[in-house]
């Protein structure tokens, strides 16, 4: 592959997403349809009480000696064989839908071992993002090979005959010199109106035009503003955001039930979690109305740290490991110590003893 491209769409216009039109045929097949897991023999009794995945893998992770893995997929076999007919039954646009086989153990192993055999320092399952842009030698792969935004990722090979992390390019050589990194959308001068695709093919990409960062500093967000006061004694749960990976705090007025904590974590568990996001059919929960992503961690993330399942000590900027400051306080790194600007004290423009007004002197 010598080129991809991945969008996802932005929030509240999945419409526009011509993927995102199959659902309404797909929804045809799930009609009258209950599904219910079987029995997974004599490991039936650790398991019935499962409601989410999280439970799922915290369990495989506390104890390795029972295959989790394998009593999920034993456990979903007929239900999964009953929706593939469903499925395969349903045509769109006269054509028949195709099932795709999910990717098995040996497909991910292989995928593991080629990317440790690039960066073995790598440990695939724990590596977050700003872990792996420390090492130098991905830093260099993912300056020169990817462009991120906030909703696309580009990725294309280079032209030199001498890098190391991948082959010669197989398209011929005037359409790759023809691919372009994927433009993101620039505001003309005209308030609200966006320029033509063609006036910025070619352009480098950047989130300076998306509307969700031009409003990281602003109150007018869409998020609903909670009836209580956010206080500490308030939080219930904690969240990393699926995009960013900075953890952020959900509230709520009262102690979650057992049966609120379990549609919350079957919600998270079908929608992930992003910074901002509509939480709309878990009313309860709240977060600030400035929660956006790669905004800084709040004070009081470091305050419940004995109380929230899931804190880790990260500098409050960057998310850096190494920090250096207490406990008592946001944390920091190093790097970020030096890079913010020193505290000047301003000078009055009035020296004491001088009065204001002129006007007032005899």
């Amino acid at each position: 592959m010598d080129y991809l491209c991945a969008f996802r769409t932005p929030p509240h216009f999945s419409f526009i997403n011509p993927a995102e039109r199959l659902m309404a045929t797909l929804n045809i097949g799930l009609m009258g349809v209950a599904l219910a897991r079987n029995d997974v023999g004599k490991h039936e009794n650790k398991v019935n009480k499962f409601t989410s995945k999280e439970q799922w893998r915290k369990a495989d992770a506390i104890d390795p000696m029972i295959n989790y893995k394998k009593l999920a997929k034993d456990g979903t076999k007929e239900a999964r064989n009953f929706l593939e007919k469903r499925f395969a039954s349903l045509e769109y646009k006269g054509e028949h839908f195709n099932i795709e086989t999910a990717a098995d153990d040996k497909d991910i192993i292989d995928m593991k071992n080629h990317i440790n055999s690039i960066w073995p320092d790598f440990d695939v399952d724990t590596i977050k993002k700003h872990d792996a842009l420390r090492d130098e030698s991905f830093k260099q792969f993912f300056d020169t090979h990817v462009r991120l935004t906030n909703y696309c990722l580009t990725i294309k090979k280079c032209d030199d005959l001498t890098c190391k992390f991948h082959s010669w390019h197989r398209l011929p050589d005037k359409i790759f010199e023809s691919l372009k990194w994927i433009p993101t959308p620039v505001l003309t001068q005209d308030e609200g109106k966006y320029k033509d695709f063609s006036d910025v093919w070619g352009t480098e990409p950047t989130d300076q035009h998306c509307p969700s960062i031009k409003n990281r500093n602003r109150t007018d967000t869409s998020i609903p503003k909670s009836p209580f006061q956010l206080l500490k004694a308030n939080a219930r749960l904690l969240k990393v955001c699926d995009q960013c990976e900075f953890p952020r705090i959900l509230y709520s007025k009262k102690q979650l039930t057992t049966m609120e904590k379990k549609k919350a974590e079957v919600f998270f568990d079908n929608n992930g979690y992003i910074c901002g996001m509509d939480l709309s059919e878990i009313p309860y929960l709240y977060q600030h109305q400035k929660t956006v992503c790669y905004s800084s961690i709040s004070l009081q993330y470091y305050q419940l740290a004995n109380k929230l399942s899931g804190y880790k000590k990260v500098c409050y900027k960057c998310l850096n490991p190494n920090t250096v400051l207490g406990t008592e306080e946001k944390l920091q790194c190093e790097d970020c110590i030096k890079r913010a600007k020193p505290f000047t004290k301003k000078v009055s423009k009035n020296p004491v003893g001088r009065p204001k007004n002129n006007l007032n002197v005899l």
